[in-house]
């Protein structure tokens, strides 16, 4: 028995006490790399020793990565850059619970580091327009940043929005959304849907991001880890105005872009400080760049932190509007050359601009939050209408009926698509009709206003399976629209 007790005693005490050992063995490696390191200045005996403990003391996590992230040090030192960074991601990965080394490695490695970002600089429910022209001057479309405080499961968080409309190129319009964590500003989930890109949704985890997306009617999702802290494409122009901005600021910002090719180390660098007047007024601005990219921001040097113009692709687009909405309420058009006012419910925007070869009247676009259809008002001086429009208007409408069976395929009014009506105290008359666009089966719903002053025509192109919903959304405008006499 004393035999059996005695063998028993031994094997504990070695159980017990090997850890310690090798950790003390560990620790006494390390302070003999830091000497070769620090006071010899043998950076490559160093790298081996480092090397060495990080392969034989896989138990003492401490040390282990305490030499890797060392390893990685002297490599940069030797101006090794590459093979550092390779060695400062293999810390990142391997010892994950380290979180003090993990921060330092993370500052040292492009994309990785987190970003140092200044207090929210737009109020809640602040709207930002920016029309976009070719290089050359012709407009083309636009784009709204809006920002609202609002809550997710609890949790409080910043709705960022982007809506995109382009008038070329057919039906060319997108709206993407993100909401991200009040405090941190890191995304949590995020949409991207766009009428020829296709729809893409995200959801974010401190570990990874899972993406849907539907593309050309095929379903796909996809999943990939995330290692360290990203911020989502369609939150950039918010993200940009968080930035520390000053003359010589250089960062690079982990990206990631749910509808693109996913994270991106983008660097950034303020080039100038420079003094721009566009619509909204005039601003002193940072001009920030993103070299890989190709593109160009200026962002207000205010507290405001405004996006006052952007340069991408040939195109490049100006602040012309600064506004404030609250959800729920409805927001307005104004035009005081046709005396006429537009209302529209919460979510929908305004665009006035040409349409492509057309430039005899005043064409709104109405973007609604879902890019569910194509809308547009087209404002007439009733004093420049052919006489055969103004007597009435259904003449308007039948006059007009074969430049509509023109352009769309296969369009048939509806027998019973007629509706005369009073819209903002004028004759006003609404048809409905079907048409073909590819395979999808659409409704054209025209209304037009014959006003003293001012006549309106509306337009809504919309996929039939929608089209009863929308049209309750869209009854609304036109019972909103009002003309006052010039």
């Amino acid at each position: 028995m004393l035999g059996k007790i005695l063998m028993i005693v031994p094997m504990a005490a070695v159980l017990a006490t090997g850890p310690v050992a090798e950790a003390q063995s560990a620790s006494e490696m390390l302070e003999k790399g830091i000497y070769t390191e620090q006071t010899l200045g043998d950076l490559d005996s160093a790298i081996e020793i480092y090397g060495k403990i990080v392969a034989e003391a896989k138990d003492a996590q401490k040390y282990a990565a305490e030499a890797q992230f060392r390893l990685a040090e002297c490599l940069l030192k030797q101006g090794k850059k590459d093979e550092a960074t390779e060695a400062f991601e293999k810390l990142i990965k391997e010892f994950p619970d380290q979180k003090e080394l993990l921060a330092k490695a993370r500052q040292r490695v492009p994309g990785k580091a987190e970003l140092e970002l200044v207090p929210v600089p737009w109020a809640d429910g602040e709207m930002l327009q920016l029309d976009m022209k070719m290089g050359g001057g012709l407009p083309i479309g636009t784009i709204v940043l809006t920002a609202n405080k609002a809550k997710l499961d609890d949790r409080d968080v910043w709705h960022l929005q982007w809506r995109r409309f382009v008038t070329a190129g057919g039906n060319n319009q997108g709206i993407s959304r993100v909401d991200a964590d009040l405090e941190t500003f890191r995304p949590i989930n995020a949409s991207f849907h766009h009428t020829l890109l296709g729809n893409f949704d995200a959801v974010y985890t401190p570990e990874e991001v899972t993406i849907d997306s539907v593309i050309n009617g095929k379903n796909s999702q996809r999943k990939e880890k995330l290692d360290g802290v990203v911020y989502d494409n369609e939150q950039g122009m918010h993200l940009f105005r968080r930035l520390p901005l000053k003359e010589g600021y250089k960062a690079t910002l982990p990206i990631y872009t749910t509808f693109g090719s996913g994270k991106i180390d983008l660097k950034s660098a303020v080039t100038a400080k420079e003094t721009l007047e566009v619509p909204a007024g005039k601003f002193e601005c940072y001009k920030l760049e993103l070299t890989q990219l190709h593109q160009t921001f200026w962002i207000s040097t205010d507290e405001n932190r405004y996006v006052v113009k952007f340069e991408a692709g040939g195109v490049y687009a100006e602040l012309t509007d600064i506004g404030q909405s609250k959800p729920g309420e409805p927001i307005e058009y104004h035009s005081e050359a046709y005396g006429i006012t537009l209302s529209a419910p919460s979510g929908w925007n305004f665009y006035a601009g040409p349409v492509p070869g057309e430039t005899d009247q005043k064409t709104v676009f109405l973007l609604d939050p879902e890019v569910a259809a194509s809308s547009l008002v087209r404002l007439y001086k009733t004093s420049e209408l052919d006489d055969e429009k103004k007597e009435s208007p259904r003449a308007w409408v039948e006059e007009d009926l074969p430049n509509l069976e023109k352009r769309f395929s296969q369009f048939e009014v509806r027998p019973d698509g007629w509706k005369e009506r009073t819209i903002g105290g004028s004759p006003a008359i609404s048809m409905t009709a079907d048409y073909v666009e590819g395979e999808t089966k659409m409704v054209a719903y025209v209304t037009y206003v014959l006003g003293e002053s001012t006549s309106a025509g509306f337009l809504v192109m919309v996929d039939q399976d929608r089209f009863d919903e929308f049209a309750k959304q869209f009854e609304t405008i036109l019972e909103g629209y009002m003309v006052k006499s010039l």
